[in-house]
């Protein structure tokens, strides 16, 4: 509170941004509702801003967080680029670090990513960077579709290799399970008991617990 009532004094503002808010307990959110209690008589000590997936409304929207919702002034959600603006996204980086300002990626390339990555700049980055290293790698310039199937082809047969090599493993341990089972001491005399026939002793009765 010294803090921040110095900073005011001198004319600052003091901004807490969080990222990824949706991960954050509720407790930590509770605390966060008694720091933003820090105030003068007439503005705040403080600013919180926090910033998340689209979980973050049902973490906000817990029931015992109501006095925290009363104390947001303001809710915006980003919705996914759309194509024009996929493009725009990706023309503004490339020419942040190009320095020939020639495009490096056709035409039909740029189409395709832009179709793939459904506005999501985190998968527009990917598959720019993969696009760009197989593309080098050809000695591709600019980077031509094929080069976005190929690393396309290669995402797609990498996921599906991890489930075929996921539901192997499954198989695999239930197989290896059976034949302990089958191997077992138990197992085994039990079913030559039941080959052989009944014990000598058949008058004799046995309880167990």
């Amino acid at each position: 509170q010294e803090v921040l009532i110095r900073e005011y004094r001198s004319d600052s503002t003091v901004v807490l941004v969080i990222d990824e808010a949706q991960n954050m307990p509720v407790k930590t959110l509770e605390q966060l509702r008694l720091l933003s209690n820090l105030e003068t008589s007439t503005d705040k000590l403080i600013q919180i801003v926090l910033i998340g997936q689209p979980e973050l409304h049902t973490v906000l929207d817990h029931p015992t967080l109501k006095s925290f919702q009363q104390r947001i002034a303001l809710r915006a959600t980003i919705k996914p680029l759309n194509q024009k603006e996929s493009q725009a996204y990706v023309e503004h980086r490339v020419a942040l670090a190009s320095a020939t300002g020639m495009p490096v990626f056709t035409q039909g390339a740029m189409k395709l990513i832009v179709g793939e990555a459904h506005g999501i700049p985190r998968r527009l980055n990917i598959l720019c960077d993969n696009a760009l290293i197989t593309g080098y790698g050809r000695q591709r310039n600019p980077v031509s579709i094929s080069e976005v199937r190929e690393i396309l082809a290669d995402m797609n047969a990498s996921r599906s290799s991890y489930l075929m090599k996921w539901a192997v493993g499954v198989a695999a341990a239930i197989l290896l399970a059976i034949g302990i089972f089958l191997l077992s001491p138990n197992f085994l005399s039990e079913n030559v008991v039941s080959h052989v026939g009944p014990v000598e002793d058949q008058g004799r009765n046995e309880t167990s617990t």
